[in-house]
């Protein structure tokens, strides 16, 4: 992604932050079946941060997808 954006968490939230303006930011979370656990579009302005609870996801791993346009990021996240 264009400036991409950086990830961090907690034990209750995803972290999205961005440089650059994503208006358009489709979110995923994929557990480890490959069942899609979060779906959400979200818009983050430049040098700004979205929050995204994930107190709803049991232990295990998953995989967080960002989609902007054509350009996307994956990420693991391990919930424990």
């Amino acid at each position: 992604l264009a400036g991409a954006p950086e990830l961090s968490c907690d034990e209750f939230n995803l972290t999205i932050y961005s440089e650059k303006s994503l208006p358009a930011l489709y979110v995923y979370i994929v557990n480890a079946q490959g069942a899609v656990v979060y779906a959400n579009l979200h818009s983050i302005g430049s040098e700004s941060s979205e929050s995204i609870s994930i107190s709803m996801l049991s232990e295990g791993l998953y995989t967080v997808y960002l989609y902007s346009g054509s350009n996307y990021l994956a990420a693991s996240l391990a919930i424990q």
